[in-house]
């Protein structure tokens, strides 16, 4: 993460073709309490109107920098990638790609275990959780964040994931393991639902690691569960 320490020159570095100063930000991740850069500042402005506008898809980093004033490299430098900036944008904790890449990585046979150490590290940790209920709050409350978020979960999420987990239904797998978590997130922090709410991080991903299980790997038809 780039603090909001005072780092001469940096737009001017990087108009003038030099290297860019100072470490480089950790892609898609903000500190909520730090007072970033003002190039930065002018980034995240110019990317929420641009994706707003045009969508995930369509929305070109080049543009971007152009709404912000700044070059494009400057982009890359504090958030790696569009989709390290998209999560910035919108105030995504984590990539949802790589949270069930995590999960599907390994062995078939450890699945479970794996999805239950994720399930447990994400609801345990305040900074995921709270940005995730924020995300949220602002998608039910702002019509141009539904569509970007859309947008972008069907073509770096959904997509990808998808042809990972080489499976039939594979996109319907996805979206139901997405769905199911989304609710879980409404319930437990933000209706605050008991004894839901309070229970142990731990508890919770155990209970509901066999159905995210069957999602991913089981059967998903509707005579499946009967």
């Amino acid at each position: 993460m780039v603090r909001g320490r005072k780092t001469p020159d940096r737009a001017q570095s990087a108009a003038a073709g030099g290297p860019l100063p100072g470490p480089r930000a950790t892609p898609g991740v903000i500190d909520a309490g730090a007072k970033l850069p003002r190039t930065q500042l002018l980034i995240l402005q110019a990317a929420r109107h641009r994706f707003a506008l045009d969508g995930y898809t369509r929305a070109s980093l080049r543009a971007i920098a152009a709404d912000a004033g700044v070059d494009q490299r400057m982009i890359a430098h504090y958030f790696g990638s569009k989709q390290g900036l998209f999560l910035a944008a919108v105030g995504l904790p984590v990539h949802p790609a790589e949270v069930l890449r995590e999960v599907l990585a390994g062995p078939r046979r450890a699945a479970r275990q794996r999805i239950r150490e994720v399930l447990t590290r994400v609801l345990a940790e305040p900074t995921i959780y709270e940005r995730m209920v924020g995300v949220m709050r602002a998608a039910a409350g702002d019509p141009a964040i539904a569509p970007m978020m859309r947008d972008f979960l069907r073509n770096e999420v959904v997509a990808p994931l998808t042809r990972l987990l080489d499976a039939p239904d594979a996109a319907l797998r996805i979206t139901l393991v997405g769905s199911h978590f989304l609710g879980l997130v409404f319930a437990r922090f933000i209706v605050a639902v008991e004894p839901l709410a309070s229970a142990p991080p731990a508890d919770v991903a155990a209970l509901v690691a066999p159905t995210f299980e069957r999602y991913l790997f089981g059967g998903v038809t509707a005579s499946a569960g009967t």
